[in-house]
């Protein structure tokens, strides 16, 4: 939140408020000139959408690897919960948290409703999405019986070029990748560690 603030500051010239936190991370990339404060036109190589995706995509990732902790490592299981709840009322609106909220889900109603959250934003905005976090709307839970995003048959024509030609980006998540593996219309095993950053 420190990091956010400083870059927001040099960014925009002035401090973020507490309640523009969320609309100020979910504002989309633009062209790289913009108006300027002082009238005219400026150029900016990286504009504050894409410091806004980064700083989102750092934010949901430390949520869901501070869930994974207390769940999982510290022993403490009983404030899982409770942090899932607190990071909803904080941060529900942050258009990446569906996937959060698939992550940190403890319960069948939370886990369908990360699923029915997460289903637009692979349909409309494929391109934003982590597929380490794309992947996880297929990962089955313990406590709940499958239920996949059945209207979501895209993730091995998106990932058609997997890793993108001539990289090694982002390898892990897309090792289970039909596209990739070529043995499943789905992501299959589940990852040993839990993650969101892409």
């Amino acid at each position: 939140m420190d990091e956010l603030q400083r870059l927001y500051k040099l960014s925009q010239g002035r401090d973020l408020r507490d309640g523009k936190v969320v609309s100020s991370l979910n504002e989309l990339p633009h062209g790289c000139f913009e108006p300027a404060q002082t009238g005219g036109i400026q150029v900016r190589v990286i504009g504050w959408g894409q410091w806004a995706q980064f700083c989102q995509r750092h934010l949901c990732h430390a949520m869901a690897q501070n869930f994974n902790f207390m769940q999982h490592k510290w022993g403490v299981p009983e404030t899982d919960a409770e942090f899932a709840q607190e990071s909803n009322r904080l941060f529900g609106q942050l258009r990446l948290y569906p996937f959060v909220q698939r992550m940190n889900c403890t319960d069948e109603k939370s886990y369908h409703e990360s699923i029915y959250r997460c289903l637009p934003l692979l349909i409309q905005q494929p391109h934003l999405i982590p597929p380490r976090a794309w992947n996880y709307t297929f990962y089955r839970v313990s406590f709940a019986e499958f239920y996949p995003p059945a209207q979501n048959n895209q993730v091995s024509s998106w990932h058609k070029h997997n890793p993108p030609p001539g990289t090694a980006y982002d390898m892990r998540p897309r090792l289970y990748h039909a596209s990739l593996a070529g043995q499943h219309s789905e992501p299959c095993a589940k990852p040993r560690r839990r993650g969101f950053a892409g």
